[in-house]
């Protein structure tokens, strides 16, 4: 997967996911804020250029998402892993209507908006396969 900003807006983050080179999702995530710690603003803030680890997660509400991960922009899975210099936990791949509703988390889905996400039409088949782990393993690369 590889994600393309379209655009860096005051209320929103734009941009456009490709999987396997052949599905165009598009994206939604809240404005970049920039943080103390490596990573942007904790919960507000878009998701930081690189590359990414993905991780399946499973919410509180039981939904099965993906979860972001590289230490080396100052994100992790969980807080255990965070240095004392500080950095963002739990950056998922979830469906949401608003970059309002995001909380610096990634929403895809198959039409473009500015402000208002795509995430009524979450593509969560051809982000997460079929039950069971991710292709190729655990881990997928994702850059953003």
């Amino acid at each position: 997967m590889k994600l393309d900003r379209i655009a860096y807006l005051p209320e929103a983050t734009v941009g456009r996911l490709m999987i396997d080179g052949c599905e165009t999702l598009y994206t939604i995530e809240r404005p970049w804020i920039a943080g103390r710690a490596p990573g942007g603003a904790p919960n507000v803030s878009c998701v930081p250029d690189g590359v990414y680890s993905l991780v399946r997660h499973a919410r509180p509400n039981g939904d099965v998402c993906v979860a972001l991960r590289n230490p080396s922009c100052g994100v992790y899975y969980s807080q255990e892993h965070v240095p004392a210099a500080g950095g963002r936990t739990l950056i998922l791949i979830h469906s949401a209507n608003y970059a309002s509703e995001l909380q610096g988390c990634i929403a895809p889905g198959r039409a473009a908006g500015r402000g208002r996400g795509p995430g009524q039409s979450f593509a969560r088949p051809a982000i997460l396969g079929p039950p069971g782990p991710l292709a190729g393993g655990s881990d997928v690369g994702f850059q953003a």
